[in-house]
């Protein structure tokens, strides 16, 4: 039988410290111990996207009059398709 394909989306994740942030890093370290084939699709902290492992990091910036706040407008990224390519 195929693991559940769960696939968790923030923009608070790993290099911001906050309740969002620890929250999704508890749940997905959670979820991967229970042998669900999780992943996590994030901002990144640079304006290069990249993965590591089963976390997904897409290229950002910093967001004007937002504090500490990223965006990214990437729809056209390699990482992005592989994710569509998991998800079937």
């Amino acid at each position: 039988m195929e693991k559940l394909k769960i696939l968790i989306t923030s923009n608070d994740y790993r290099f911001q410290k906050n309740g969002v942030s620890i929250f999704v890093e508890k749940l997905f370290k959670e979820l991967r111990a229970r042998g669900y084939d999780a992943r996590v699709l994030a901002l990144s902290d640079c304006n290069r996207s990249k993965k590591e492992n089963y976390e997904y990091f897409i290229a950002s910036c910093s967001a004007p009059y937002y504090y500490d706040s990223r965006m990214s407008f990437r729809y056209n990224d390699k990482l992005l398709d592989e994710l569509k390519d998991w998800k079937k």
